[in-house]
């Protein structure tokens, strides 16, 4: 094979064309990179109170009696807990033709699976049928190849 072997002189080469321009296409537009100003703040709008630590009303929280801060309850959020469910034993009702077509269903994947198997079944023995030809096949050729061994000995050695 001198194709793939064969070495191209520079001359043998031949010059590419142009490429063809481009149409000039508009600009693109580049994201922003500054984040707009955040709107001013209104303390009047804020959910919630915004008083110093030491204010009147956290001073009188923190003068009350052990006894009086243990009756104030602090709601808190349900937390939901899985309830098991019961297993009762009461009967189910279903539909005739929902359960005949759940049982035809059921035997044409027992259909199924039993060609399957006899398909895999076939597909082994077509292997193992294949690996003792390929064996045998093996065989003869280490058998040729020892034979022209043998007749390149004879013949060539007396040379």
């Amino acid at each position: 094979m001198s194709f793939f072997n064969r070495k191209k002189s520079p001359s043998d080469m031949k010059e590419l064309p142009e490429l063809p321009k481009l149409p000039d296409l508009p600009p693109i537009p580049r994201a922003r990179t500054e984040l707009p100003p955040l709107p001013p703040f209104n303390q009047e709008q804020a959910d919630f109170p915004s008083r110093p630590l030491g204010s009147p009303i956290t001073r009188e929280i923190d003068q009350l009696e052990p006894e009086i801060i243990k009756e104030i309850k602090i709601q808190r959020p349900k937390q939901f807990v899985r309830e098991p469910q019961e297993i009762s034993n009461e009967p189910i009702f279903v539909r005739i033709d929902k359960y005949q077509e759940s049982k035809e269903n059921l035997q044409e994947v027992k259909r199924k699976i039993l060609e399957i198997e006899s398909l895999l079944r076939d597909i082994r023995d077509i292997k193992s049928r294949e690996d003792s030809q390929l064996h045998e096949w093996d065989s003869d050729i280490q058998e040729a190849k020892a034979k022209l061994d043998k007749i390149d000995k004879i013949i060539f050695q007396k040379m």
